[in-house]
C-alpha cells in the first residue's frame, strides 16, 4: 500500500515522500526552497524501516538556488547557537539515513550544495551549477558543512578557493571532479 507522508517546513515549502510504493522508490523529497527544520525531515525519514532509496531533488527550475533570511537570527549568540546546532543535526541526520541517498539535480544548486556532496550518487542536468552565494550575502561567512565538504571532495586548496571566492562550477567540470556521477542526455521530443 502507498502512503504519502507530508512535512511542511514553511508557509511557502512543502516537502512530501512516499512510503510503501511497490518499486524500488519509497522514499522522494522533492523541495522548493532551503529552510529549517530539515533535520526534523532527515531523521524521519531514517527513521522508516520501509525507505529502500531516497531521492533527493527540486522542484522547478533549480536543486535549491535561493533562501527566505525570514526567521534566522545570524548576529545574536542565541540565533547562531540554534543556527549552528540544526544544521549539525541536517548533516548528521541525512549522513544517518541507512539508504542510498540519490540526489538528482534539476538546475542551479547554489544554496547548501553540501547536501548533495553526501549523497551515494549524484545526477545532474547540463544547466545544473554549483556555487556558494549564500553566506557572503548574508554577511558571514561560509559554514554549516560547506565549508569541509567541498575541500574534502575536490581537493583542499580548490575546495577552499571556490567556498571563499562564489566561483561558480558547471555540470562538466563537476562531473570531473567527481561531484556528479552522470549527466543524461535530455530527452527528445
Amino acid at each position: 500500500m502507498l502512503r504519502a507522508a507530508h512535512f511542511r517546513v514553511n508557509p511557502r515549502l512543502f516537502c512530501s515522500w512516499a512510503r510503501g510504493a511497490p518499486r524500488p522508490l519509497l522514499a522522494a523529497i522533492i523541495c522548493r526552497r532551503f529552510g529549517n527544520p530539515y533535520w526534523e525531515l532527515f531523521d524521519q525519514i531514517g527513521r522508516d524501516p520501509g525507505n529502500r532509496v531516497v531521492i533527493l531533488t527540486g522542484a522547478g527550475e533549480a536543486f535549491v538556488d535561493r533562501i527566505d533570511p525570514e526567521g534566522f537570527d545570524f548576529f545574536s549568540p542565541r540565533g547562531h547557537e540554534k543556527i549552528y546546532r540544526e544544521g549539525k543535526k541536517v548533516l548528521s541526520n541525512l549522513l544517518d539515513i541507512p539508504v542510498p541517498v540519490i540526489a538528482a539535480l534539476n538546475g542551479p544548486t547554489t544554496v547548501h550544495s553540501e547536501y548533495v556532496l553526501l549523497a551515494d550518487i549524484v545526477i545532474a542536468t547540463r544547466d545544473t551549477v554549483f556555487q556558494d552565494k549564500l553566506h557572503f550575502a548574508f554577511g558571514i561567512v561560509p559554514g554549516d558543512g560547506i565549508h569541509s565538504l567541498w575541500p574534502e571532495d575536490i581537493g583542499s586548496i580548490r575546495g577552499r578557493t571556490f567556498v571563499l571566492t562564489q566561483q561558480v562550477i558547471g555540470a562538466d567540470e563537476a562531473r570531473m571532479l567527481g561531484v556528479i556521477s552522470e549527466i543524461p542526455m535530455r530527452a527528445r521530443h
